[in-house]
């Protein structure tokens, strides 16, 4: 990381003379480096998703479970209509995420 600062220091030194082009230098290879910090943020959204591809799949458990074996009730039918519409709901979410994540990455 030092020899980074050092070569960027350096660089920004010898390529300019003029205060202006300095300032303008030095703020944009501060928007060019700025992008490695969302690295953070891509870790974060794969833990995300794996940790949401895990309670899908136990979703997905659970409405196999109501599937095979509706629960009773003195008030009328189980519908499966909820259950299925909440996977289908993880399933776009995740999806979402996972196409946003290259697009934050292009930016």
């Amino acid at each position: 990381m030092a020899k980074l600062s050092e070569s960027i220091a350096a660089f920004m030194k010898d390529a300019v003379s003029d205060p202006m082009e300095k300032i303008q230098t030095a703020i944009e290879r501060i928007i060019l480096y700025s992008r490695y910090i969302l690295v953070v943020f891509y870790i974060g959204l794969a833990f995300a998703l794996a940790v949401y591809a895990v309670a899908f799949i136990f979703e997905v458990l659970h409405v196999a479970q109501i599937a095979i074996s509706p629960p009773e009730s003195d008030k009328g039918n189980f519908s499966l209509v909820m259950p299925i519409l909440e996977l289908i709901d993880g399933a776009l979410v995740s999806g979402a995420v996972f196409a946003a994540a290259p697009m934050v990455a292009e930016a």
